[in-house]
């Protein structure tokens, strides 16, 4: 029987830059596993304690050692990774390469709601 986990079970991380329910990981489905999944809510910029200037801050870049496989639910905002910035809506989805820094945010005061895969990044 497979292992249900309700987002509203999940007791959510927050920083200033989004809200994250780890739906899929060891912990919740008890198992092994080297994948997590869950639903973000990505704030807006101009919401984020100390980051006012959408054009020009950069404050909200980060590297990981995952890939992240981001399918966006609902809003829009912008994926910026490697100096590039994309603008995304419902329906798109992308993937974040580890180790290359990026940032993802909400282009307006509603959350940029997503589903996230992370799985380990092997590349050296």
């Amino acid at each position: 029987m497979p292992v249900i986990v309700r987002q509203g079970d999940v007791v959510p991380h927050e920083n200033d830059q989004r809200r994250l329910w780890r739906l899929i990981t060891p912990s919740t489905v008890g198992a092994a596993l080297s994948a997590t999944a869950g639903v973000v809510a990505y704030k807006s910029r101009s919401s984020s304690a100390g980051h006012h200037d959408h054009g020009h801050d950069h404050g909200h870049q980060h590297t990981h050692k995952t890939l992240e496989f981001i399918y966006i639910l609902s809003g829009r905002g912008i994926v910026e990774e490697a100096g590039s910035r994309v603008d995304v809506k419902a329906g798109d989805a992308f993937v974040l390469r580890g180790r290359t820094p990026h940032a993802v945010w909400s282009e307006t005061e509603e959350p940029l709601m997503a589903y996230c895969v992370t799985v380990p990044d092997d590349r050296e």
